[in-house]
């Protein structure tokens, strides 16, 4: 009998590339500089929004587990018991 202890560290698998995370703060730096706007939308706070979006969303919804069956099923055929103490 095999006894495991389980845990969840992250759910998180990845996320955005250092050139998107050096654009945004790049934005932040620069923002006091001057402000562009088009059809009263700014472009660059735009970006900026879209980026956090990216970051924040689409990265972090690629580890979600939302069957256990699969482990479940494994637990049992191995015989492994979970330390519930722990």
């Amino acid at each position: 009998m095999n006894m495991v202890k389980l845990c969840i560290i992250s759910l998180r698998e990845g996320e955005i590339s250092l050139a998107l995370q050096n654009y945004s703060q790049t934005i932040d730096k620069n923002k006091d500089i001057g402000n562009v706007q088009i059809m009263g939308i700014n472009p660059l706070e735009a970006t900026k929004e879209t980026i956090k979006v990216l970051d924040k969303y689409i990265s972090t919804g690629i580890g979600y587990a939302k069957n256990i069956n699969f482990l479940r099923e494994y637990i049992i055929k191995q015989d492994i018991k979970l330390d519930e103490n722990n």
